[in-house]
């Protein structure tokens, strides 16, 4: 019995001093990223001068500096970000040692140990203890993204540990772990979507987003014409409508035309269609196949980058713009920040709009129904020393009126103030007539007597 206990001790002893050599193999590549208030979070040297960290615990894109497993703090540079992953990397000069990252996501089973090392300040670094607590293929997180494979974890995600590693028995790095993909839970995107990410933030400071302009639902086709055109699955996914200038548009694509293949592939949901735009081919052609009135038909498109599809959109805000005015290109917003809103021409409010700005229709305006673009032929946006001229005046002019509205606060004060010592005066003017009668009061009594 004791040969046992003392055996099971041994088994612990050995479990314990595995997992603080694995602490301590990855500790140095963990760092703390101070990129928003409060509470730094994590992050982890993935190669030499490049931080990875999750995207919704970088809430600045200046001012960001990295502390180091040594305790020397060094300047980063955001080098860009992908929310539909939530991955953003950072670049640092210092050439510290970068994290001995593997691979695994295909071999990681549901019960497998592992630990989540983070570290939010100088005080060094934190570690979480638990284990997979669910596996699974690719899948799209709600943002949009592909992550290569399904991890979620069952341990404690603590406060700054999101951006942290992922660390399994030996000490290496199998992906960062986050709490903004599952809606709270604790999940790793892997090695192979992180280096994935980074290549493309390193190419590009983004991830391109294919694009071929089209809005679609999926829809069930008849046995009949399955049969008639030897259709592959139940069904395609029928466009709804097609933006114009779009590459769908070029290629030809009507509303009411079911997709049925496109990459080759078949396409019997939006996912599908998603799953066949991959990033790395922007800009190619790609063959697609529809349905029109019963009948099969083939196109082949370019896939445009967001850019791309956004000037096609400015053309056509542009158009409409020109047919509501009676000839006038400019709309005008009244605030410069993405999701615009048109408003009445003034001189102010064109002052504010430049080539490039996202504009909606605004509530009740009938004419812009169709306007939702970027604007595309307008002048460039005026210069910063003017921008900040025409924000002092309206500072200027905001503050002369709170001075005005201060005065006038103080005159009301005033006389309130006025108004209490004037009844201040009466209510002692009434107390001293009351004293006065009582003393004649008693004056009365006493001679009675």
């Amino acid at each position: 019995m004791e040969n046992q206990t003392s055996e099971k001790t041994n088994q612990l002893s050995a479990l314990s001093r595995d997992l603080v050599a694995a602490v301590e193999r990855v500790s140095p590549a963990v760092v703390a990223v101070n990129a928003r208030p409060r509470v730094a979070t994590s992050g982890v040297l993935w190669r030499p001068g490049v931080v990875v960290a999750t995207n919704h615990t970088i809430k600045r894109d200046e001012e960001i500096t990295i502390l180091l497993h040594d305790g020397r703090e060094a300047p980063a540079t955001l080098i860009g970000r992908d929310a539909s992953t939530d991955l953003a990397a950072l670049k640092i000069a210092e050439a510290s040692s970068a994290a001995d990252i593997t691979d695994q996501g295909d071999a990681l089973k549901v019960g497998n140990l592992v630990l989540a090392v983070g570290r939010t300040g100088g005080e060094g670094v934190s570690a979480s203890l638990g284990c997979i607590s669910a596996v699974g293929g690719a899948w799209r997180a709600w943002q949009g993204g592909v992550i290569d494979h399904f991890v979620r974890l069952d341990l404690n995600i603590y406060l700054g540990f999101s951006g942290s590693p992922l660390v399994g028995a030996d000490g290496r790095v199998l992906g960062i772990n986050t709490s903004g993909l599952g809606r709270g839970s604790a999940m790793t995107i892997p090695a192979v979507t992180v280096n994935r990410v980074v290549d493309a933030l390193l190419k590009g400071g983004r991830v391109p987003r294919p694009y071929i302009g089209v809005g679609m639902q999926p829809v069930r086709l008849p046995d009949a014409i399955k049969n008639k055109l030897n259709l592959v699955g139940d069904g395609g996914v029928i466009v709804l409508s097609v933006e114009p200038g779009s590459p769908a548009d070029k290629a030809g694509f009507l509303v009411g035309d079911v997709l049925v293949t496109l990459g080759a592939k078949s396409t019997t949901d939006t996912d599908d269609v998603q799953a066949a735009l991959a990033p790395e081919s922007v800009g190619q052609t790609i063959a697609a196949s529809v349905v029109r009135g019963g009948e099969r038909a083939s196109f082949e498109q370019a896939r445009q980058t967001e850019a791309e599809a956004v000037r096609s959109l400015g053309r056509e805000a542009e158009a409409l713009l020109r047919s509501e005015r009676g000839g006038a290109a400019e709309a005008v917003v009244d605030q410069v920040v993405r999701g615009l809103r048109a408003a009445a021409v003034s001189e102010e409010g064109r002052e504010h709009l430049a080539r490039g700005d996202f504009v909606r229709p605004p509530e009740g305006e009938s004419g812009f129904d169709l306007l939702s673009g970027l604007v595309g032929e307008l002048p460039e946006r005026p210069p910063a020393a003017k921008r900040r001229s025409a924000g002092e005046q309206r500072a200027k002019a905001a503050l002369q009126e709170a001075r005005g509205r201060l005065r006038e606060a103080e005159a009301v004060l005033r006389d309130a103030d006025a108004e209490v010592r004037r009844a201040e005066r009466a209510a002692q003017a009434a107390a001293e007539r009351v004293e006065t009668a009582r003393a004649e009061l008693e004056r009365r009594k006493r001679a009675a007597e």
